[in-house]
């Protein structure tokens, strides 16, 4: 399965939670008091974390899911087919 591939598993996966969020934080919240709240935060920040640097290109490091290198850079939900630097296409299987 190629990079490409697992970061939309991932980015799909992504969607799910975000929009099962009003669900799941208020169990959170009942079963664990305030320290509820503070785990579904970093569950949800750590899916961001994920996105930028578990699924980087193989050549360059640069993340699917972050347009280019710098300081100023965009980042997506969607991840790139071809790398923003440094153009691998990320769609072969490896």
């Amino acid at each position: 399965m190629s990079i490409y591939v697992r970061s939309w598993l991932f980015a799909l996966w992504s969607a799910l939670v975000l929009i099962s969020f009003p669900w799941w934080l208020p169990l959170l919240r009942g079963t664990l008091g305030p320290v509820g709240l503070l785990f579904g935060a970093a569950f949800w920040l750590g899916h961001g974390l994920a996105a930028l640097y578990l699924f980087a290109c193989p050549t360059c490091g640069l993340s699917l899911f972050s347009s280019g290198k710098g300081l100023i850079t965009g980042r997506s939900p969607i991840p790139r087919r071809r790398c923003g630097h440094c153009g691998r296409d990320h769609t072969a299987v490896e």
